[in-house]
């Protein structure tokens, strides 16, 4: 078959930090090693694919060499009918997918590019089954920090938007006692006319000018 063919040399991708590859066969050792930004789908990697890897996308529609993802920090892998004992499983987990999850809708939509630009007979097979079937059979490989940084990064803008919708889901009077508290009056951002004991050298710096109507030379003189 196709797929079985080798139709790229060792460390293909290296390094890569964007741009695509859709490869109908099997790539050698050293696949996508520390990529940083691309996205590939091959059918098939030797040993030490995705090593080091710290952004970016691979899904591989077949079967990968030993210590596939060591050290990976970053990004992620698919893998159809993964064989975990050739992962390097240190630093990443091995997640099932669900079909809610917007990596779903991602694989499949990769698959179908694929198909397109390779005409692959294995992601012609896999797109004319039930997806749900299909996609069962795939295994997310996912960095355990980068996972955790994921986590934090969505807890943080959760929040972010939970504290700008209170206001609204609270009464007229609650929301202004909310406003009251968390910003500043307009009379404390206003500097002092005068004080008891001013200190001559901070001038405008520290003390507003005080408005006054105009006055003729003569009234002046006789301050």
């Amino acid at each position: 078959m196709a797929s079985d063919s080798i139709i790229a040399g060792n460390a293909a991708l290296y390094g890569a930090t964007a741009g695509s590859a859709f490869m109908a066969g099997t790539a050698a050792e050293r696949f996508a090693v520390r990529n940083s930004g691309a996205t590939a789908v091959v059918e098939g990697v030797g040993d030490h694919g995705c090593e080091y890897m710290t952004n970016g996308l691979v899904i591989v529609l077949g079967t990968i060499g030993h210590n596939f993802a060591a050290g990976m920090s970053g990004g992620k892998a698919y893998v159809l009918d993964l064989h975990a004992s050739l992962c390097n499983t240190e630093s990443i987990l091995l997640e099932t997918i669900c079909p809610e999850e917007s990596d779903s809708q991602t694989v499949n939509e990769l698959l179908q590019e694929h198909l397109r630009l390779t005409g692959s007979i294995k992601a012609k097979d896999l797109l004319a089954c039930d997806w749900a079937v299909s996609l069962a059979r795939f295994t997310r490989i996912f960095p355990k920090d980068y996972k955790k940084a994921l986590a934090a990064t969505q807890a943080k803008e959760k929040a972010a938007c939970e504290s700008k919708q209170l206001p609204q889901k609270m009464s007229e009077g609650e929301t202004r006692s909310v406003q009251r508290s968390t910003t500043m009056d307009m009379e404390d951002l206003r500097k002092p006319h005068s004080v008891e004991k001013p200190i001559k050298k901070r001038g405008f710096h520290e003390y507003s000018r005080k408005a006054m109507s105009y006055r003729t030379p003569g009234d002046r003189a006789l301050d």
